[in-house]
C-alpha cells in the first residue's frame, strides 16, 4: 500500500512539472473582429415602347420582390422584364 502511495505521489509530482502545465490539453480561442451591416438599397427601373416603370427601390430583398408583382406601381409597364427579374433574383412566391 505504501508503494502504491509513493507511486501515486511521484505520478502527480511529474505531471505538474512544468510552466502551466494541466493534465488536460488547453485551447485558447482568438477573438475575431466583424465591420458592423450597412444598409443596402434595392432599385430598378424598366421602360417599355411608349412606358416606364419609374424608379422603384426598397430597403429590403422582400420588399422589392413586391414591388416588383405591384402592376399599378409599376404603371403597367415592362411585366415581362419585372417578371423575368423576379425569377432570376429568386424571390419567393410567384409573379402573379
Amino acid at each position: 500500500m505504501k508503494k502504491l502511495f509513493m507511486f501515486t505521489l511521484i505520478c502527480l509530482g511529474l505531471a505538474s512539472c512544468g510552466k502551466d502545465a494541466s493534465v488536460w490539453p488547453t485551447a485558447q480561442a482568438k477573438a475575431e473582429s466583424v465591420d458592423p451591416a450597412t444598409s443596402e438599397e434595392f432599385t430598378y427601373e424598366f421602360s417599355g415602347r411608349r412606358c416606364t416603370t419609374g424608379m422603384q427601390s426598397a430597403k429590403t430583398f422582400g420588399e422589392i420582390c413586391e414591388v416588383l408583382t405591384d402592376d399599378q406601381l409599376n404603371a403597367g409597364c415592362a411585366q415581362d422584364k419585372r417578371e423575368e427579374l423576379f425569377y432570376s433574383a429568386q424571390c419567393p412566391g410567384s409573379f402573379i
